[in-house]
């Protein structure tokens, strides 16, 4: 709405659908003939974008009283924005865990802050693998009267659809019993790990520690953030390189890399002004301090990679500043080469293909 309000309004004027859109034929003349003019209702649109987009949401819909969305995991950071900009003072509420494999769970108390979720006793029967034993090919599982409270696990499911002992590939923490079933709390997903020596840090110890290390920068916003790690990024300058180096493995790349260094955590942060989203930070952001202060943070919220940067056999991290919507060419790219649609697609936190880090690293500032 931000970026292409213009059109928005100009086919809400008109009554139809832009023909530039890439809509499908059929879907574009259905549209377009249930579709009526409404310039009244544009023009107090464009009266409204035209102030800003601060605060819009209760601006263009007065009676907005909340807003649903997913408000657990990677997705915290878009939350954050709409919370803090959109729409300051407006609940956005999680009333269901779910997944491209059928609804999970739903949110018995969907106002309060940190959102859990009773898991639905007909839609599925569940398993749970303690998250120390995800690695395994057969690992053992637990019923759900087995579970401990504060205890992370990896769900398994089987249901009516044919889907029998499947991982789902989620790790939620056990919170409580709701009548006997299990209240649970979505941490992240498997495969989302920044693991360079077996300290698997997961990716709510790395939004946590940006957001304490934004939260020190004078009027500044996290946009959006990706990570890999120096071992993708020296496969990527130099795969031959690393095989006559002997690095045949992840682990043997976790040791050190080609050149002998060790490994370290490499970031990819977009930063924005409050207000303007096109103004690049990087002159009043020292990359240096930005590296030092997310490294004592990330200390504060992993144990393990904090034990490993102590023993020094994991490096200090490196962050990269992004201009202004790489991002959202990151997400263009990543759509463009994979079966996913853009309703589909979630931000990958852990990114490890070649072509999507070459073009990070052309937009870097």
């Amino acid at each position: 709405m931000e970026t292409k309000w213009e059109q928005l309004t100009d086919d809400i004027a008109k009554g139809r659908i832009d023909p530039e859109l890439n809509v499908e034929g059929e879907v574009h003349k259905q549209l377009n003939r249930i579709l009526q003019p409404d310039p009244q209702r544009a023009k107090s649109l464009v009266h409204e974008f035209r102030k800003g987009f601060q605060g819009i949401a209760k601006r263009v819909w007065p009676y907005l009283c909340y807003m649903t969305a997913i408000t657990t995991g990677s997705m915290k950071v878009y939350c954050q924005k709409l919370n803090e900009y959109y729409a300051p003072g407006i609940p956005i509420l999680s009333y269901m865990y779910g997944s491209s494999e059928g609804v999970i769970g739903v949110n018995l108390l969907p106002s309060e802050q940190q959102a859990v979720y009773a898991l639905l006793p007909r839609t599925n029967f569940y398993e749970f693998i303690p998250v120390g034993k995800c690695d395994q090919i057969q690992p053992d599982t637990l019923f759900s009267e087995e579970l401990e409270i504060g205890k992370e696990y990896e769900i398994v499911i089987t249901n009516e659809h044919g889907l029998y002992r499947y991982r789902l590939g989620d790790v939620v923490k056990f919170v409580r019993y709701h009548n006997d079933g299990p209240v649970i709390e979505f941490m992240y997903r498997r495969g989302q790990l920044l693991n360079l020596r077996g300290e698997k840090t997961p990716e709510t110890a790395i939004y946590q520690a940006l957001q304490d290390t934004v939260a020190d920068l004078k009027d500044v916003r996290l946009v959006d953030y990706t990570c890999t790690d120096s071992l993708m990024l020296d496969r990527r300058r130099n795969t031959s390189q690393l095989i006559s180096s002997g690095i045949t493995s992840y682990q043997d790349g976790a040791k050190a890399t080609s050149d002998g260094e060790f490994q370290y955590y490499v970031i990819f942060l977009e930063l924005e002004r409050h207000g303007n989203a096109d103004d690049e930070v990087t002159g009043d952001v020292s990359i240096d301090q930005l590296n030092m202060q997310f490294d004592e943070n990330l200390r504060k919220h992993a144990t393990f990679y904090d034990m490993f940067r102590s023993q020094e056999s994991i490096a200090p991290p490196r962050v990269y500043l992004m201009k202004p919507g790489s991002f959202k060419e990151l997400k263009r790219y990543l759509v463009e080469n994979s079966t996913a649609t853009m309703m589909q697609f979630k931000m990958p936190r852990l990114l490890n293909k070649p072509g999507a880090l070459d073009l990070l690293m052309t937009l870097t500032v």
